[in-house]
């Protein structure tokens, strides 16, 4: 009879054991938890970080090829001075009161529009901001003044 309740306390103290190990697998320690509520954020942050950077790229991509063909507009410039203008080929076009390219100057319509523009009156052109100096209508002498 003692090997029988032996055997009946070993499968007893065996279904204890289970038990214990069980709930020890539910109810992690407090250190453990910790961990993977750390993890979670983690892994939550950087998801959102991910998803982040997809929209900026997705709403900033179309814009890059339209910026890039805006750097050829200026390939042709006339530079600063009214001798670097002349050299590179540039005509000082006064309706603008700008050094324009060959490319970009079209004799016909800059004559059209000057036309046009004289039928009202002459332009008057100043020298000084507080319009005291005036100058005359020639293109050379304006083209050489920067402060017109």
């Amino acid at each position: 009879m003692e090997s029988k309740t032996t055997l009946l306390s070993d499968d007893y103290a065996q279904a204890e054991l289970a038990e214990e190990l069980i709930k020890s697998l539910v109810n992690r320690p407090l250190w453990w938890q910790e961990i993977s509520t750390n993890i979670r954020r983690l892994t939550a942050t950087i998801f959102l970080l991910l998803a982040l950077a997809a929209f900026a790229f997705i709403s900033f991509a179309p814009f890059h090829s339209y910026y890039e063909k805006d750097n050829n507009i200026y390939t042709n410039r006339c530079e600063n001075s009214a001798e670097e203008a002349k050299a590179k080929g540039c005509t000082f076009h006064l309706l603008n009161y700008a050094w324009q390219s060959s490319a970009c100057f079209d004799k016909e319509v800059y004559q059209n529009a000057w036309n046009r523009s004289m039928e009202k009156g002459p332009f008057k052109w100043f020298a000084d901001a507080n319009g005291t100096e005036e100058l005359p209508q020639d293109i050379e002498p304006l083209s050489q003044n920067p402060l017109v």
